[in-house]
């Protein structure tokens, strides 16, 4: 009691100590004045900077190499060129509408406030903004019309003429961190083509002709099935969703054996029919997975779509689809079946290059609850658990038979010497008049 009644007088006159600040004080006012100037989270916010933890495990895949797209790696050193080659498209982007360039300046300045919302930084509102916003998407539209109807190309076009910069653009463009909001494009997109003279596919079309070929997109989607998108790698990430609403399965165990383990315990393996990720079908012992084509642009592609599921609070179908390949693939040699059952394509060397991309892309993240694959856990499990179990009991008993077996033999017949010498000369005796007996049998 003694020690509790000092405890309570220290903290009393601890209290007592401390000085009230006036409420014009300089921190308190500081404070106030942040508090004045900063707004609440919007929910319009969807173009992040890649989680720490996951950057860090290859900060290549996450980082532009050629060109910066939106203000968060806006005026990288190295990045010369590429603004030079956007004024060049701006012209020519011009020369393509009757709209004046004041016309399409007005689009991007009304869509300002709600541009700087979608980024998870603070974006302040300037001149300087407005013109980045401007280039950058008159220089995507561009881009996606010349790829779309093709050349003569002019001197001088680094994307489709010497150094042929395309495919690092295009890889470039699948970035998180490297986005427009999908609405400053349409907005820019239908201005130039309420032009009668412009006859030029949709927006939604036109990404799909530059993505395609590079990344192997899916056969996309009847664009009435499209909701509002939000930028290009949420387009990658709905591509892919399962075309169906999963079931609700409770799990005991989220493993999954290797594709050596499931072909030990009897499973097939197919490559299904269809072109999305969740088409997997486990049935009567045989499990159909759709084709996975790995190509240089595989990780980069995959990556920032779970970086895009991990910041935005979106289901991650896609980090547990990544999780269930990683679960199959626990050797090179399991990558190697899954080639020699034409399911995976390899497009960038050997099975241990890819043994190690599927190791390295789940490394730092968090695959959550996901029913859909949880349920074709369970049953691979039960399968795997019961014919796993059969052929362990066969082996068990035939091991154990052949043990009684060996026991009994030393036990009656071997126990002594002397025994042991009889059976031997009665084995050899035996034996030899089998052989004789034959060769009696057998004509001359």
């Amino acid at each position: 009691m003694g020690n509790s009644s000092a405890a309570e007088q220290d903290i009393k006159s601890a209290l007592t100590s401390i000085k009230i600040e006036p409420s014009d004080c300089p921190v308190s006012a500081s404070i106030k004045k942040m508090l004045q100037s900063s707004s609440p989270l919007s929910s319009d916010r969807c173009i992040y900077r890649a989680p720490v933890d996951i950057r860090k495990v290859n900060e290549e895949a996450y980082t532009p190499r050629v060109v910066s797209i939106g203000p968060l790696h806006h005026g990288r050193k190295g990045f010369e060129a590429m603004e030079e080659q956007k004024l060049f498209y701006l012209r020519t982007f011009l020369g393509r509408t009757s709209s004046s360039l004041e016309n399409y300046v007005q689009v991007v300045k009304s869509l300002e406030d709600r541009t700087r919302k979608c980024y998870a930084e603070t974006i302040e509102t300037s001149a300087k903004f407005t013109q980045m916003i401007l280039l950058d998407g008159c220089f995507i539209i561009e881009l996606f019309i010349r790829n779309c109807f093709g050349g003569p190309y002019e001197e001088g076009d680094l994307l489709f003429s010497p150094p042929y910069m395309l495919s690092n653009v295009c890889i470039d463009m699948m970035l998180l961190e490297n986005q427009l909001p999908f609405f400053v494009l349409e907005g820019l997109h239908n201005l130039l083509s309420s032009d009668k003279q412009n006859r030029i596919p949709t927006l939604i079309n036109l990404t799909k002709m530059f993505f395609e070929p590079t990344i192997g997109m899916t056969k996309l989607l009847d664009e009435n099935g499209i909701p509002p998108l939000k930028h290009f790698v949420d387009l990658f990430w709905f591509c892919q969703l399962p075309t169906s609403r999963p079931k609700d399965y409770v799990v005991t165990s989220n493993c999954i054996p290797c594709m050596t383990q499931l072909h030990q315990a009897g499973v097939e393996f197919e490559r299904a029919d269809g072109d999305r990720l969740f088409d997997i079908d486990f049935n009567n012992g045989t499990l159909k997975i759709p084709r996975i084509v790995v190509t240089d642009c595989t990780e980069i592609l995959f990556r920032n779509i779970i970086a895009y599921e991990q910041c935005n609070g979106t289901n991650r179908y896609v980090l547990s689809y990544m999780s269930f390949i990683n679960d199959l693939i626990d050797t090179p040699k399991d990558v190697d079946m899954l080639i020699h059952n034409n399911i995976l394509t390899n497009g960038i060397g050997s099975s241990i290059e890819i043994f190690i991309l599927f190791k390295a892309i789940c490394k730092e993240t968090e695959a959550g609850n996901i029913p859909y694959l949880h349920g074709l856990r369970r049953d691979l499990n039960k399968y795997c658990y019961t014919h796993t179990w059969n052929v362990t009991f066969l082996m068990k008993y035939c091991k154990s038979t052949l043990q009684r077996w060996k026991e009994t033999l030393k036990r009656d017949y071997f126990d002594t010497p002397c025994k042991g010498v009889s059976v031997i000369a009665a084995s050899v005796l035996l034996v030899l008049t089998f052989i004789q007996t034959v060769y009696t049998v057998l004509p001359a």
